[in-house]
Protein backbone atom coordinates (compact mmCIF):
# COMPACT_ATOMS: atom_id res chain seq x y z
CA UNK A 1 0.00 0.00 0.00
CA UNK A 2 2.54 1.97 0.67
CA UNK A 3 4.02 2.01 -2.52
CA UNK A 4 1.34 2.66 -4.33
CA UNK A 5 0.50 5.40 -2.49
CA UNK A 6 3.91 7.08 -2.78
CA UNK A 7 3.68 6.13 -6.84
CA UNK A 8 0.22 7.97 -6.88
CA UNK A 9 1.62 11.10 -5.03
CA UNK A 10 4.28 11.30 -6.92
CA UNK A 11 2.31 11.46 -10.04
CA UNK A 12 0.50 14.23 -8.78
CA UNK A 13 3.78 16.16 -7.53
CA UNK A 14 5.42 15.54 -10.43
CA UNK A 15 5.79 18.92 -12.89
CA UNK A 16 4.43 19.20 -15.97
CA UNK A 17 6.53 20.18 -18.49
CA UNK A 18 6.63 23.42 -20.29
CA UNK A 19 5.94 22.77 -23.54
CA UNK A 20 2.76 21.89 -22.58
CA UNK A 21 2.04 25.16 -22.81
CA UNK A 22 2.54 25.20 -26.08
CA UNK A 23 -0.95 23.27 -26.37
CA UNK A 24 -4.14 25.52 -27.10
CA UNK A 25 -5.25 25.85 -23.95
CA UNK A 26 -8.88 24.16 -24.31
CA UNK A 27 -6.88 21.19 -25.85
CA UNK A 28 -4.56 20.98 -22.79
CA UNK A 29 -6.63 18.89 -20.47
CA UNK A 30 -6.59 16.14 -22.99
CA UNK A 31 -3.06 15.56 -22.71
CA UNK A 32 -1.70 12.43 -21.01
CA UNK A 33 0.07 14.65 -18.57
CA UNK A 34 -3.10 15.96 -16.99
CA UNK A 35 -5.44 13.24 -17.90
CA UNK A 36 -2.87 10.93 -15.50
CA UNK A 37 -2.75 13.67 -13.10
CA UNK A 38 -6.91 13.64 -12.65
CA UNK A 39 -6.87 9.43 -12.76
CA UNK A 40 -4.64 9.83 -10.15
CA UNK A 41 -6.76 12.55 -8.00
CA UNK A 42 -9.75 10.36 -8.85
CA UNK A 43 -8.35 7.63 -7.12
CA UNK A 44 -6.80 8.88 -4.23
CA UNK A 45 -9.75 11.05 -4.01
CA UNK A 46 -12.53 8.07 -3.93
CA UNK A 47 -10.16 5.84 -1.62
CA UNK A 48 -10.12 8.97 1.26
CA UNK A 49 -13.94 9.46 0.89
CA UNK A 50 -14.80 5.86 0.83
CA UNK A 51 -12.00 4.08 2.74
CA UNK A 52 -9.89 6.31 4.31
CA UNK A 53 -11.74 8.81 6.42
CA UNK A 54 -12.56 7.96 10.30
CA UNK A 55 -16.33 8.59 11.05
CA UNK A 56 -17.77 8.08 6.97
CA UNK A 57 -16.75 4.53 6.82
CA UNK A 58 -18.48 1.21 8.33
CA UNK A 59 -16.65 -0.44 11.07
CA UNK A 60 -14.99 -3.08 8.90
CA UNK A 61 -13.33 -0.17 7.19
CA UNK A 62 -12.04 1.62 10.35
CA UNK A 63 -8.62 0.36 11.22
CA UNK A 64 -7.97 0.84 7.59
CA UNK A 65 -9.53 4.54 7.83
CA UNK A 66 -7.07 5.09 10.78
CA UNK A 67 -4.06 3.88 9.39
CA UNK A 68 -5.10 6.26 6.19
CA UNK A 69 -5.19 9.35 7.98
CA UNK A 70 -2.42 8.74 10.18
CA UNK A 71 -0.15 7.55 7.38
CA UNK A 72 -1.28 8.93 3.80
CA UNK A 73 -3.38 11.46 4.27
CA UNK A 74 -1.46 14.78 5.45
CA UNK A 75 1.17 13.91 3.01
CA UNK A 76 -1.15 13.92 -0.14
CA UNK A 77 -2.36 16.73 1.18
CA UNK A 78 0.56 18.72 1.53
CA UNK A 79 0.79 17.96 -2.32
CA UNK A 80 -2.78 19.04 -3.19
CA UNK A 81 -1.51 22.16 -1.60
CA UNK A 82 1.21 22.58 -3.29
CA UNK A 83 -1.08 22.46 -6.90
CA UNK A 84 -3.50 24.67 -5.97
CA UNK A 85 -0.80 27.31 -4.96
CA UNK A 86 0.15 26.84 -8.13
CA UNK A 87 -3.13 27.97 -9.47
CA UNK A 88 -3.17 30.71 -7.73
CA UNK A 89 0.09 31.58 -8.69
CA UNK A 90 -1.11 31.77 -12.23
CA UNK A 91 0.60 28.87 -13.37
CA UNK A 92 -1.87 26.52 -15.56
CA UNK A 93 -4.00 23.62 -13.35
CA UNK A 94 -6.42 22.39 -15.83
CA UNK A 95 -10.25 22.59 -13.91
CA UNK A 96 -10.72 19.07 -13.28
CA UNK A 97 -7.20 18.56 -11.13
CA UNK A 98 -8.43 21.72 -9.37
CA UNK A 99 -12.05 20.54 -8.72
CA UNK A 100 -10.25 17.00 -7.63
CA UNK A 101 -7.60 18.50 -4.91
CA UNK A 102 -10.60 20.90 -3.68
CA UNK A 103 -12.63 17.59 -2.96
CA UNK A 104 -9.83 15.77 -1.18
CA UNK A 105 -8.96 19.15 0.83
CA UNK A 106 -12.88 19.20 1.43
CA UNK A 107 -12.55 15.78 2.99
CA UNK A 108 -9.22 16.59 4.92
CA UNK A 109 -11.33 19.47 6.81
CA UNK A 110 -13.34 17.27 9.04
CA UNK A 111 -10.44 15.50 10.60
CA UNK A 112 -8.31 17.25 13.29
CA UNK A 113 -5.06 15.72 12.64
CA UNK A 114 -5.61 16.87 8.62
CA UNK A 115 -7.25 20.89 9.84
CA UNK A 116 -4.24 21.40 12.06
CA UNK A 117 -1.66 21.00 9.14
CA UNK A 118 -4.11 22.96 6.29
CA UNK A 119 -5.28 25.32 8.79
CA UNK A 120 -1.87 27.62 8.31
CA UNK A 121 -2.35 27.95 4.86
CA UNK A 122 -6.30 29.33 4.78
CA UNK A 123 -6.72 33.05 4.81
CA UNK A 124 -9.82 34.33 7.04
CA UNK A 125 -11.68 37.48 5.70
CA UNK A 126 -13.39 39.31 8.34
CA UNK A 127 -16.44 41.24 6.87
CA UNK A 128 -16.37 44.74 7.82
CA UNK A 129 -19.42 45.67 10.03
Amino acid sequence: MTQWMEILRSIVDRDVPAETLEVDEDDRPELAWWKCKKWTLRIITRLFERYGSPGNVTKEYQEFADFFLKTYAVGIQQVLLKVVDQHRRGQYVTARVLQQCFTYLNQGLSHSLTWKQMKPHMQVHVPYS
